[in-house]
């Protein structure tokens, strides 16, 4: 091997000599690299693939220990999630059944009570709609006894000089109309 590397010297020392090639800043830097690239593996090159490989297999190792204690947890939380599943649904179904129970035990007591609420309510819209009638028709005799003493009035001072002459009831409707209007 280091015949070679003489060989090599010894050449390129020649083609540079003879200016066949010109060297320049670039290509010395990149001779150089190449040339410590091939002496790092030459030299080291098992070690650095030993050591890559040992840490690779440690990796490896690691992550699949890691997926293990996953697997294993996941595996944990889904027999607890079915163990606390099992234990809870005797219970859900007896709060069901007693929700249940006690649904049909109140319900005619509830349907009373519905019954009652919306008698009271009846009672006193109905109420209320007697009041509203009671005042509209105390209204209405109000403005029936005005409207026929207006027109008592203007009748009999219309009839001063004259004969007095019996109200008509249709003089008394228009003046309570005319009144009435006046009013709203």
């Amino acid at each position: 091997m280091p015949r070679y590397i003489i060989l090599i010297v010894l050449v390129f020392s020649v083609i540079c000599a003879k200016q066949i090639l010109i060297l320049n800043e670039e290509i010395v830097v990149a001779l150089s690299f190449i040339g410590f690239v091939l002496y790092v593996e030459k030299s080291f090159g098992d070690t650095i693939r030993a050591s890559l490989q040992s840490r690779g297999t440690a990796i490896l190792e690691e992550l699949q220990h890691h997926m293990t204690l996953q697997q294993m947890n996941l595996q944990s939380a889904i027999r607890d999630q079915q163990f606390i599943a099992n234990e809870l649904q005797p219970a859900t179904e007896q709060v069901g059944e007693s929700i249940s129970h006690e649904i049909q035990i109140n319900l005619p007591e509830l349907h009373q009570s519905l019954r009652f609420a919306l008698g009271q309510q009846i009672v006193n819209q109905l109420n209320i709609l007697m009041s509203s009638q009671k005042m509209y028709r105390n209204t209405l005799q109000h403005s029936l006894i005005t409207g026929f003493k207006e027109a008592a009035q203007i009748q009999y001072s219309y009839s001063k000089g004259r004969k007095a002459q019996p109200i008509q009831l249709k003089q008394c409707f228009a003046l309570f109309n005319r009144n009435k209007h006046i009013h709203n």
